[in-house]
C-alpha cells in the first residue's frame, strides 16, 4: 500500500480487464468530509476520492535517454460508477464510510447515506456517477528497465505553475517509481508536463490527468 506499490499498479492495470466481464456489475462508493479534508485531496479524511475510484488514465511507454519529449498516450477507462457520500472513514461527526452500521443490514431505510445506491444496484438498476465538483489528481509514474539507478538518482518535477502539487518517491522495496499529486480548478482531461531527471539527462513527459483521478504511466526504459 506504499508510494509506488508494484501490487496497487498490477490491480490498475488489471481493472478494465476485470470488471468488463459480463457478469460484474461493480460500483465505487467514496466518502467526503467537507472541511475535513485529507492532506492529500478530497476524501473520507483517509482515503482521497480517487482511490476510492476504479476508473483511471493508464499509459505505457517504451523510451530511451535519447528522447527529450514524451507525449505519453493514455488511454481513460471508464468501467464503474462512482458515488461520492458525506461520510469519514470511521465514524466520527459524520457517518463511517469503511463500513455499514448493523442496523442497515436489516433496514434499507437506515439513515446511511450510501445504502440507497448499494441498495438500488443490488437490485439491478442503473447507477448514475454522483460527485461534487474535486480539485485534486494523482499522477503515478512506474519506471522499469533501468537496474543501474535507484529512486534517489532521479528527480521530478511538474512544470504547472497553476497547479499545487507534492511528489513522494517508492518506499521499500518497490522498485523506481513517484507519486506527484496536485490541485487544479479546471475541469475535464488535461495535459501537464513532468519534467524527469538522471544522472545529466533531461525528459520532459506529456501526462493526462483528471482532477478526482488518478494517472498511471508506466516508462519502459531500453538502457
Amino acid at each position: 500500500m506504499s508510494y509506488g506499490s508494484g501490487t496497487i499498479n498490477d490491480v490498475h492495470w488489471s481493472i478494465p480487464q476485470v470488471f468488463a466481464h459480463k457478469s460484474l456489475r461493480p460500483l465505487a462508493v467514496a466518502g467526503f468530509h467537507k472541511g475535513g479534508q485529507s492532506i492529500i485531496g478530497e476524501g473520507d479524511v483517509v482515503v482521497p476520492v480517487y482511490s476510492s475510484r476504479a476508473d483511471h488514465y493508464a499509459a505505457s511507454e517504451e523510451v530511451s535517454f535519447s528522447d527529450s519529449f514524451v507525449p505519453a498516450r493514455f488511454t481513460k477507462h471508464e468501467t464503474t460508477p462512482l458515488i461520492v457520500v458525506p461520510a469519514d472513514h470511521i465514524q466520527m461527526d459524520l457517518p463511517g464510510i469503511a463500513s455499514l452500521p448493523k442496523k442497515c443490514i436489516k433496514n434499507s431505510t437506515c439513515d446511511h447515506p450510501s445504502i440507497s445506491a448499494i441498495t438500488s444496484h443490488l437490485k439491478g438498476r442503473s447507477i448514475a456517477s454522483v460527485m461534487p465538483k474535486l480539485e485534486n489528481y494523482r499522477i503515478n509514474i512506474f519506471i522499469k528497465g533501468l537496474k543501474k539507478y535507484s529512486a534517489k538518482d532521479f528527480s521530478l518535477e511538474l512544470l504547472d505553475n497553476g497547479s499545487e502539487f507534492r511528489k513522494a518517491a517508492a518506499k521499500l522495496n518497490e522498485g523506481i517509481a513517484f507519486t506527484l499529486e496536485g490541485k487544479t480548478r479546471k475541469s475535464g482531461e488535461q495535459k501537464f508536463l513532468v519534467s524527469l531527471k538522471v544522472k545529466g539527462q533531461r525528459q520532459v513527459i506529456e501526462v493526462s490527468a483528471e482532477a478526482g483521478y488518478t494517472s498511471i504511466l508506466n516508462l519502459n526504459y531500453a538502457e
